[in-house]
């Protein structure tokens, strides 16, 4: 199912691990909704994807995306028209790394 009727968007990150970061700012009025992504990750560490309202964040993923010792892993989730998650109206979409390391990628995304 091709949605035509939402502009198609995409937002790259990059992180040093061991933080939380925001990937797409807020948009008032308006949930993020994740269509396809991929993440690189470097080191021992787990990354999550959450929801950042203005109070506390709620997680989108569970720590699916878990790296062994010395090692790059890279996660795909390919196209999925009616998305993989989204977040709450009017939050944010953060990640979470749990330990030091590179977290990188992109994904595509629409407003909703």
């Amino acid at each position: 199912m091709y949605d035509d009727t939402h502009e198609t968007k995409f937002a790259a990150f990059d992180s040093a691990g061991n933080e939380t970061f925001t990937i797409v700012a807020a948009t008032t009025g308006k949930k993020i909704r994740v269509l396809a992504y991929v993440v690189s990750i470097t080191g021992t560490q787990t990354v999550k994807f959450q929801s950042k309202p203005s109070g506390t964040a709620t997680d989108l993923t569970g720590k699916g995306l878990a790296v062994p010792a010395s090692t790059t892993t890279i996660v795909s989730a390919g196209y999925n028209p009616r998305g993989w998650f989204e977040t709450t109206l009017g939050s944010a979409l953060q990640a979470v790394s749990n330990a030091a390391g590179n977290v990188g990628g992109h994904l595509t995304y629409i407003l909703v």
